[in-house]
């Protein structure tokens, strides 16, 4: 049994799971008590445990704030215990990816880290759609923007230059995610008019991301094709007209 446990210990998984387990743990008591000390301390001990290896620390940096403010932001709309429960597994299991890829512990990490990025993203676009719309919008909408336009940047500069050192092409890919930004922005504000759920609201921007992403990922890839963009376009109509008829419109 000791021996096994001394094992255990050592795996880089378990390793991996024991520090998303303490972030949990203080995230799900962050929610019971709401405190600015259990903010104090869940600050403090995720970025210990986050910047306990600095390697690749600030390439995955913007997905950690991110993910921080998502959930120092979701207390309105916790109502049960069990939801806070659901909320804060869902977000420890988001760090556990964070910390594997930055640590190189997880395979296959490009899957991983869409994974990552587009649930956040919808993440980003659910609580842009549930808050409170009838004073400062302007604000909070700008707001919204500036986690969209960290997690366009991060998708970019991860995929298509995480070590490139030509300072031209790391441009061209901060003023794609600037424009996508922008685009993202605009329609952000006319979806949040339509008479549609939060939820089919959200889900018809991640269909927007994904078009957006995949079409300048292939640009950058140098794959970019009239058979791909054809793909992408049907494939976001299609998705498009299913939410669409399938939402509740209300007046």
């Amino acid at each position: 049994m000791a021996t096994k446990l001394k094992y255990l210990s050592k795996n880089p998984i378990f390793q991996l799971a024991s520090r998303a387990a303490v972030f949990g743990l203080l995230l799900f008591w962050f929610y019971q008590v709401e405190t600015l000390t259990a903010i104090f301390f869940l600050l403090l001990i995720t970025g210990i445990l986050y910047f306990r290896s600095l390697h690749n620390a600030f390439a995955f940096l913007p997905s950690l704030v991110i993910l921080l403010i998502i959930s120092l932001g979701t207390t309105a709309i916790i109502t049960t215990t069990s939801f806070s429960f659901l909320l804060a597994a869902f977000l420890t299991f988001l760090f556990f990816v964070i910390l594997g890829l930055k640590d190189l512990i997880l395979i296959k990490r490009r899957n991983w880290y869409l994974f990552l990025n587009f649930s956040l993203f919808y993440l980003v676009f659910l609580n842009f759609f549930l808050i409170d719309k009838s004073s400062l919008f302007v604000g909070k909408w700008l707001l919204f923007l500036v986690l969209i336009f960290g997690l366009s940047r991060e998708l970019l500069m991860v995929l298509i230059a995480p070590a490139e050192e030509n300072k031209t092409k790391r441009t061209r890919l901060l003023v794609a995610s600037a424009v996508m930004t922008m685009i993202v922005g605009q329609l952000i504000w006319l979806v949040s008019w339509l008479p549609i759920s939060f939820l089919s609201s959200a889900n018809f921007m991640i269909l927007i991301i994904f078009l957006f992403s995949d079409l300048s990922l292939h640009h950058f890839w140098g794959k970019l094709r009239k058979k791909i963009i054809f793909k992408d376009l049907l494939l976001f109509l299609i998705l498009s007209l299913v939410i669409l008829l399938s939402s509740s419109w209300r007046l």
